[in-house]
């Protein structure tokens, strides 16, 4: 009997210790991600003003990168997760938040028109983030998620495919994006077991690759030609 209350005790401090083990890993795998995240869209934005040029760059893939993104982050604050497993999302949407208003500012793009989808993206993430709407349109939001993303990459990897040419698209900023959602889909994986999160962040990480390997091989045709 003893023996058997001993083998149980040991057996609760073995998953104390693996739990414990389990958070920090992914308490340090979040703080990459963050710090990645802090600088992701800065040398796209620094290569766009540079160049004063957009070249590249799909819009439609940034607006739609744009709103997955707000998703993730407001849905992920209305549902109380841990703030380690979204805190990036703040700064990716500021980010693309500017990156879009460069493309318009350097397109001559902005009007009335777009001020007024300004005001109406922040009414709607802000009624998700507080759960304004109701709770199934909240947790409806989170499988917009994925197609968005995928959209949004697709049209990027379409302008690059059709143009032959990476022009200023940032190769820094689609590999920290690539490294982002492999480490999320390991910590999703241990801490929310979120299936709608995990399948985001597994095609949006796949199709991430891809756009890398399209910019390394657009690169290095243009080097071959100039040579």
């Amino acid at each position: 009997m003893l023996i058997s209350i001993d083998k149980q005790i040991y057996r609760e401090d073995i998953n104390m210790t693996l739990s414990s083990g389990v958070e920090i890993f992914c308490n340090i795998l979040s703080t990459t991600v963050i710090i990645g995240g802090l600088s992701l869209k800065i040398p796209q934005i620094v290569s766009v003003v540079k160049a004063s040029s957009t070249r590249g760059l799909s819009f439609s893939g940034v607006i739609l990168e744009e709103c997955a993104y707000s998703i993730m982050l407001t849905y992920h604050f209305a549902s109380g997760y841990p703030l380690m497993t979204y805190l990036e999302y703040t700064v990716c949407v500021l980010q693309d938040l500017l990156l879009i208003m460069l493309i318009l500012y350097y397109n001559d793009q902005f009007s009335l028109m777009s001020v007024i989808w300004f005001a109406v993206y922040f009414s709607v993430y802000n009624c998700i983030a507080f759960r304004i709407f109701p709770d199934f349109i909240v947790n409806a939001s989170i499988n917009l998620v994925t197609p968005l993303s995928v959209f949004s990459k697709a049209a990027q990897i379409k302008t690059l495919w059709e143009k032959k040419d990476s022009g200023h698209v940032s190769l820094t900023t689609y590999s920290i994006a690539a490294y982002g959602c492999i480490a999320r889909v390991i910590t999703t994986a241990l801490q929310t077991a979120d299936v709608a999160v995990l399948i985001n962040f597994i095609s949006s990480g796949s199709l991430n690759l891809v756009i890398v390997a399209l910019i390394i091989v657009y690169r290095q045709d243009k080097k071959h030609k100039l040579y």
